[in-house]
């Protein structure tokens, strides 16, 4: 009689186990469709407008930020050997606060979150804070996941005659303020 419990307690607790693992799986596993599919932002057009109009501000929609982080992602899982893959990602803006609904991969292990991030701007770099993780509704603090603020410079991809001076985040849209040098611009669209 005492051999049975000495087998069935711990075949039971890891009985329990292998139901909660398999409960969790299913639990975090993708519910939508997602990809890193993207277009290529019209940029000469829009240097073209701010040219056209003497405007120094570019404005970025949703779909073209949208496109740009596809783009950025894809490019840098190609060039780094993370542990995980990102495969599917859709972002939302509201004024500050952007929205990243993610389909990340962990070997056979496939999961969708929501992550929240503060934009800011400060001395010429795009600062995303993350806020808050959710995954099915379920709340996770970054810090549980090791996320960390990303830095990005933009003004690394724009030649030496534009300068970024600000940017505003306003309804779905970022809106980006230039210093040009105006006469050296059109040499620059040929």
């Amino acid at each position: 009689m005492k051999k049975k419990w000495i087998w069935g307690i711990p075949l039971t607790i890891l009985l329990i186990l292998v139901i909660a693992m398999v409960g969790i799986i299913f639990y975090i596993r993708p519910t939508h469709q997602l990809d890193l599919n993207y277009k290529e932002v019209d940029w000469k057009t829009k240097l073209l407008t701010m040219v056209e109009t003497q405007e120094t501000v570019l404005t970025l929609n949703e779909e073209e930020i949208n496109d740009l982080a596809k783009k950025g992602i894809a490019e840098r899982t190609a060039a780094t050997g993370l542990s995980y893959q990102i495969e599917g990602l859709d972002i939302r803006l509201n004024d500050n606060e952007m929205t990243a609904d993610a389909i990340v991969k962990w070997g056979s292990l496939r999961a969708e979150a929501a992550v929240v991030y503060h934009l800011s701007f400060d001395e010429g770099r795009l600062l995303l804070k993350p806020q808050s993780v959710d995954i099915r509704g379920s709340s996770l603090s970054p810090s549980l996941l090791k996320l960390k603020s990303i830095v990005v410079d933009p003004g690394q991809y724009l030649p030496e005659v534009i300068q970024i001076t600000d940017m505003a985040f306003e309804n779905r849209e970022l809106k980006i303020k230039f210093a040009v040098n105006w006469l050296q611009l059109p040499g620059l669209l040929r």
